[in-house]
């Protein structure tokens, strides 16, 4: 029995990360969907769209504890090339993950 507790014990923090890889993967496929047509997604290369900025370096100019709410409630900006989004909570939650996951201070 002691066991069986010990092997839980050490399987949850890999079940936890895995589950954290799984919504970071779910979070990029979305905005692979959704937004790269117009901006880079990734952790490397540029936009297409001049005025789009890289999702990398969307952490210098915004705050990503109201980000996951403004998904969910329609993320709209203020230039018309920009297409309102509106996501499920968990699809918010998965963006949000995987855009702090690729964040770069300076590049």
């Amino acid at each position: 029995m002691r066991l069986t507790i010990a092997l839980l014990a050490l399987m949850a923090p890999a079940g936890a990360a895995s589950a954290q890889l799984s919504q970071i993967e779910r979070g990029h496929a979305q905005v692979q969907q959704s937004c790269a047509g117009c901006h880079a997604v990734g952790a490397a290369g540029e936009s297409r769209h001049p005025n789009a900025p890289a999702f990398r370096r969307l952490a210098r100019t915004m705050d990503f504890e109201s980000f996951v709410t403004r998904l969910r409630e329609g993320l709209m900006v203020g230039h018309p090339d920009m297409p309102t989004f509106r996501f499920k909570r968990r699809d918010a939650q998965a963006i949000a993950a995987y855009l702090m996951s690729i964040q770069q201070s300076g590049d």
